[in-house]
Formats: C-alpha cells, sequence, structure tokens
C-alpha cells in the first residue's frame, strides 16, 4: 500500500471543550475546505434543535496535511469503515495501524498489498504448506 500526504490540509469541527462533532460511524469527519465544515455545522445544529452544544461548533484547520492508504493493487484511497468517506491519519504510522483491525482482509504478494475493495484483483500468496521447502 502506498502512504501518502494530502496536498491541502483538512478541516475539522470542533464544540467549545474542542472535542470531535460526529456521529458512531465517522467520529471525526474531515472536510476539503472551511465551507464543508460549516455546511455540516449548520446541518449539526438542525438537527440537535440549536442547542449548547451544537451551537458552540466550530470550524478547525488541522496543523499539517492529513496521510491516506491507497491500494497498490486498484490505486483506492482505503475507506475503513467500507462506506464511502476516505480514512484520514495524523501520520504514516497511524495510517498503517489504522488497518490493523482490517488487516485480515489485505492480502500481499510480498511487495504489494491488497485492499478489500469488492472490485479489487486478488493477490494469491501460497500458504506456508504450498512453499517448496
Amino acid at each position: 500500500m502506498a502512504v501518502t500526504a494530502l496536498t491541502a490540509t483538512c478541516w475539522v469541527v470542533r464544540d467549545a471543550k474542542d472535542r470531535p462533532m460526529g456521529d458512531e460511524l465517522y467520529p471525526d469527519a474531515h472536510y476539503d475546505t472551511r465551507k464543508e465544515a460549516e455546511q455540516a455545522i449548520a446541518v449539526e445544529r438542525d438537527e440537535q434543535e440549536h442547542d449548547e452544544q451544537s451551537m458552540s461548533l466550530r470550524p478547525v484547520l488541522l496543523d499539517a496535511p492529513c496521510w491516506v492508504l491507497t491500494c497498490d493493487v486498484c490505486e483506492t484511497t482505503y475507506d475503513v469503515e467500507g462506506e464511502g468517506p476516505i480514512s484520514h491519519y495524523e501520520s504514516p504510522p497511524d495510517a498503517v495501524d489504522g488497518i490493523g483491525e482490517d488487516d485480515d482482509e489485505w492480502t500481499t504478494d510480498g511487495t504489494r498489498h491488497h485492499c478489500p475493495g469488492d472490485d479489487c484483483p486478488r493477490i494469491t500468496t501460497p500458504t506456508a504448506r504450498e512453499v517448496p521447502a
């Protein structure tokens, strides 16, 4: 897998206590622009009927660009949830650790790594019993 930095720094949404806005599925969403973050805040405020916490939400520009994983085989950027949003990480080691729970779904031929995507061609590797001694 390729671990690459995004070219632009992401925006996130935080409340007055610097906690991320989000739901259980995407607890810390990232946005490409301040406008997208502000639109997410507006939706959250409407859904929460402008309660105190939603009114304290603000867009925050991260200090550095995020890192993403890209499949060596199909060149798809990795989505840890399999639901659409691209998974962002603070550093290359965080990105590699991010596949920890799903790494049984990643395969490798020793050089390339294959993601668990349905449209990605499979890499076949010999099992330990198939490797000649």
